[in-house]
């Protein structure tokens, strides 16, 4: 069910009174249309629309849970796994990352909210979502996408966050109440930026990943590196749930890339965000 903030944002109130039917001079037969419209998906809203693209993404990949459970591990283990060195060595980084709380503060509370993240690739690419409505929806498949397989990753290893570790971190927020590993703002961050730049070949300076265990290259990876690292300094997450996050972000962009409503068809997502930026599309 959407919620109410968001109904209010494009609906108004409207009813029919018994003064409207007095103006009104038509025949029975002409009460309704003969031929109506069909209700075209690309009027949805756009966080409602994704469930399509999630729907296909879990009917094509049904084996996907095994497959990012090992890309997640390459990249590190939650707490609970790790060896009393590696926690450590964990700790220790966050513990140094507060340094630069100061610096990033603003901007660490500002993203820690999903559709405030989001805001910066906006920003960047220069979408407006009226005029630019397959990128935006783009953005907000590989959001959702991102989230539902976190989530089930978090659900199996149900990693404690740093501050339950080691109570001489102090949280710049109160951490979110889900596990911990891996990180949901670095696997949705690398995947909008994967998806991006792999429709947009030719945004300035960007190039998709090669290789799992590496982000692609330009500011849009630049971006999704900082919102995932602003995360270890907030004190919420450890470098490791980072790099596991973008491990998986580079599976989900494969299977991605193999959704014929996503990515291969002819008027797939991808050629209908490339129609809408002629100028970095190849």
């Amino acid at each position: 069910m959407s919620s109410g903030a968001e109904q209010s944002m494009f609906r108004v109130a409207r009813f029919n009174s018994f003064v409207f039917q007095k103006m009104m001079d038509y025949s029975e037969d002409d009460f309704v249309a003969q031929n109506p419209g069909a209700d075209h998906p690309e009027f949805w809203h756009a966080d409602l629309q994704a469930h399509m693209y999630l729907r296909d993404f879990l009917e094509r990949n049904p084996g996907w849970m095994d497959e990012y459970k090992m890309a997640a591990e390459r990249g590190g283990a939650p707490a609970q796994q790790m060896s009393a060195k590696q926690l450590k060595t964990q700790t220790l980084h966050i513990i140094d990352a507060t340094a630069e709380r100061e610096g990033r503060f603003a901007e660490a509370i500002h993203q820690d909210d999903g559709n405030s993240a989001i805001g910066y690739w906006l920003g960047m690419i220069g979408v407006d979502p009226v005029r630019h409505p397959a990128t935006y929806l783009m953005i907000r498949v590989a959001r959702l996408i991102g989230e539902h397989v976190v989530m089930c990753l978090k659900g199996h290893y149900r990693g404690s966050r740093p501050s339950i570790v080691c109570p001489a971190i102090v949280p710049l927020f109160d951490p979110p109440a889900t596990p911990s590993f891996p990180s949901g703002h670095a696997l949705q961050s690398y995947l909008i930026s994967n998806v991006i730049a792999g429709a947009l070949l030719e945004f300035p300076q960007s190039s998709p990943p090669i290789k799992e265990e590496e982000p692609g290259a330009g500011p849009l990876y630049d971006l999704a590196k900082r919102v995932a690292y602003n995360r270890v300094v907030a004190g919420v997450h450890f470098p490791c749930d980072n790099e596991a996050g973008l491990r998986v972000a580079y599976q989900c962009f494969l299977h991605l890339k193999n959704i014929p409503s996503f990515w291969t068809d002819q008027d797939s997502l991808k050629a209908r965000v490339q129609r809408e930026f002629p100028h970095y599309a190849s």
